[in-house]
């Protein structure tokens, strides 16, 4: 998923707002929702399609707050509810068994991360391939204050779960609007990335079960992100997001060696809970 904000109005005024992230000490738990539309173009086979919605929750844990150094110590938690799916690889995606995970790392003012990940096992690893783990969660602010309609690069850094090398996204400052009685920010986030991504790189998972368990694939293509954020003005956090992601990529198998077609079209939510 794009990258979603997480940030405070420090300053307002001619020059515009000043867009931080404010550290403190605290939880937020977020419900996600996505809906995967995958068809798949087999050799010999002919093309199959599944649909897979997921279910899950994110709780962002704040604490250590270093004012000097600015920055706080992360905990992030994703858990999966539930899978629901349809189509020629239902069983597959129903069947594979996603136990809930924790990752470590840090944030800053500007909403930069960092996270270590030399623990992933694969089946973590094809959960939160993307820029971050926090994608989706966490969004980088400018660092100059900005006005409505101004824009920014998000940073995608080269070494993450799905990404050969830097690349960014350009978030805009759209407007404001009401949202369920909060006043909040919208900011979009769209671009174009390339991916690369390996799941042997990472070790088996242990614990994975079923027919889609720790799959060997190799899938490079170029993914196409449309995002908005809603972001609410008096907290700095992020009130709901929507995303749409179009990713068109070939995924070689190691077992049986093939090379097939992938084409995924992915729309997701993300809300705070209250």
């Amino acid at each position: 998923m794009a990258g979603v904000a997480l940030f405070g109005v420090a300053v307002a005024g001619q020059d515009g707002n000043a867009l931080r992230f404010t550290l403190k000490e605290g939880t937020d738990t977020y419900a996600s929702e996505s809906k995967d539309e995958q068809s798949i173009e087999i050799p010999n086979v002919g093309t199959q399609s599944t649909t897979v919605t997921k279910h899950s929750t994110y709780e962002l844990k704040y604490a250590g707050v270093d004012t000097a150094k600015d920055t706080a110590n992360l905990t992030l938690t994703r858990t999966v509810d539930k899978v629901e799916a349809t189509g020629d690889g239902a069983e597959q995606e129903t069947s594979l068994k996603r136990k809930p995970f924790v990752l470590t790392g840090t944030v800053n003012s500007l909403g930069s991360t960092k996270f270590d990940l030399t623990k992933l096992n694969m089946t973590q690893a094809l959960e939160v391939s993307g820029g971050s783990p926090a994608e989706g969660l966490i969004m980088q602010m400018p660092e100059k204050a900005v006005k409505v309609g101004d824009t920014w690069d998000v940073k995608i850094a080269k070494g993450a779960t799905s990404y050969p090398e830097d690349q960014a996204l350009k978030a805009t400052l759209t407007g404001e609007k009401d949202l369920d009685g909060a006043k909040v920010w919208v900011i979009t986030v769209v671009g174009k990335a390339k991916v690369d991504m390996n799941t042997a790189q990472f070790p088996d998972d242990p614990d994975a079960t079923g027919a889609g368990a720790n799959l060997k694939l190799h899938l490079t293509g170029a993914a196409d992100v449309n995002s908005t954020v809603f972001v609410d003005k008096a907290s700095g956090k992020v009130l709901r997001s929507e995303e749409k992601v179009k990713l068109h990529g070939q995924a070689e198998l190691a077992s049986p060696v093939i090379t097939v077609e992938l084409n995924s079209t992915q729309t997701g939510t993300i809300t705070l809970k209250k």
